[in-house]
């Protein structure tokens, strides 16, 4: 658990980054008890008003688990879809504002996900995670590494938006690490790497304000 600074539209605000979402909601092969999730989001929240001193923190929750999953779902991933539905609704409901984090590519081809999502929406932003090679990126250069990086960011945005979910709800998050296989930096030169952070904001300026994420 803890805090973080975030660059929200053009307001610093703390968020309270929640690293372990699955010690609370299980995973899609070993769900947590249902009976559990109330109190384990209401303990999360008293943590998360404590540490940024607000009484209606943004809560950053890392990750959804199988967002990638077809239906029908198991048994298993079905009580998991459940409990992370009912946390995020518990945390709404306490007055925190969460918002989860995406790895994968999110399956929205059919009614039941479908749903899961619009009701996910209804509580929560819904934040893809959309990591770019440092290197890859730099190699196609200013212009055709600035057009991948606005397609690409526009395209994991439609799966949500087709189905939807009010872009007013979606929100993007880059890394910029330069921690070894990692994504971000990957040990491109300083410049380079430079202009590829730059391209990086650019383009995820351009979209936010274009859908008004």
């Amino acid at each position: 658990w803890g805090a973080f600074r975030l660059r929200h539209f053009r307001r610093a605000q703390t968020v309270y980054f929640d690293l372990y979402l699955n010690n609370r909601v299980g995973t899609p092969s070993k769900p947590a008890d249902s009976s559990t999730i109330q109190a384990r989001a209401d303990k999360l929240f008293a943590a998360a008003v404590k540490s940024t001193g607000c009484a209606q923190p943004v809560i950053a929750e890392n990750e959804l688990f199988g967002a990638q999953l077809p239906t029908p779902w198991t048994a298993t991933t079905s009580v998991y879809r459940a409990n992370v539905l009912a946390y995020l609704q518990r945390l709404a409901q306490l007055g925190a504002r969460p918002f989860l984090l995406l790895s994968n590519r999110p399956y929205t081809h059919d009614q039941g996900a479908d749903d899961w999502w619009r009701a996910v929406a209804a509580v929560s932003d819904i934040v893809p995670e959309v990591y770019f090679s440092g290197p890859s990126v730099s190699k196609q250069g200013a212009v055709g590494g600035s057009r991948r990086l606005r397609t690409t960011l526009r395209l994991r945005m439609e799966d949500l938006i087709q189905i939807g979910i009010p872009t007013d709800r979606l929100g993007v998050m880059l890394t910029f690490s330069s921690t070894p296989h990692a994504g971000g930096r990957e040990g491109l030169a300083l410049p380079q790497w430079l202009d590829v952070v730059k391209w990086e904001e650019l383009a995820v300026n351009q979209m936010s304000s274009e859908l008004r994420l």
